[in-house]
């Protein structure tokens, strides 16, 4: 045990204040350092996001942020957001991913279409699915959408049938890459 006596330079006699700091420095006898147990994580899961991809092999989300004009500020949301989905899957906190949706053509439920929710400039609703190569480890960002009033500017049965494509052939998207 080691003591410490430590006094404020900047003090006179009358205010000067002293403590003593105690010391130790403990270490386990029964095993040397280098052998006691990590207790790092060995293995990190993460999901993999891909994007749906147009003819012209460009994200739909990226034509879409162009179309719609959206905002730096949404875009670095949405950013944070897909890092989020990656780091989390379906295991976000709550109100970020909300799905299955309904479709607003039919009013029925489209059973694999998801939307992230991002609160910004705009009510910013991507649509996206798990999948839909391997369900246990992916989703694939579909379609851009917009709500306005409760309602999305795009329709679920749009990406289903986008989300379909891509079941059939995989080449119709592409690995993620930060939105600018």
């Amino acid at each position: 045990m080691k003591k410490i006596g430590l006094a404020s330079p900047n003090l006179s006699e009358s205010q000067d204040i002293r403590a003593t700091i105690y010391t130790s420095v403990a270490s386990r006898k029964d095993q040397p350092e280098e052998k006691q147990p990590s207790h790092n994580c060995d293995t990190i899961t993460s999901w993999r996001i891909f994007d749906a991809i147009d003819a012209a092999t460009v994200s739909r989300i990226v034509v879409w942020i162009r179309k719609e004009k959206i905002t730096k500020r949404d875009i670095g949301q949405l950013n944070q957001k897909i890092d989020m989905l990656e780091k989390n899957g379906p295991d976000l906190p709550p109100k970020l991913l909300a799905g299955p949706i309904k479709s607003k053509r039919n009013k029925k439920l489209v059973s694999h279409i998801y939307k992230l929710i991002i609160h910004g400039d705009r009510m910013l609703r991507p649509l996206l699915c798990k999948g839909p190569v391997n369900m246990d480890t992916e989703y694939t960002m579909l379609l851009g959408a917009i709500e306005v009033g409760g309602v999305l500017d795009t329709d679920s049965e749009d990406a289903e049938i986008i989300r379909s494509q891509i079941a059939a052939d995989d080449r119709l998207r592409k690995p993620h890459e930060r939105y600018a």
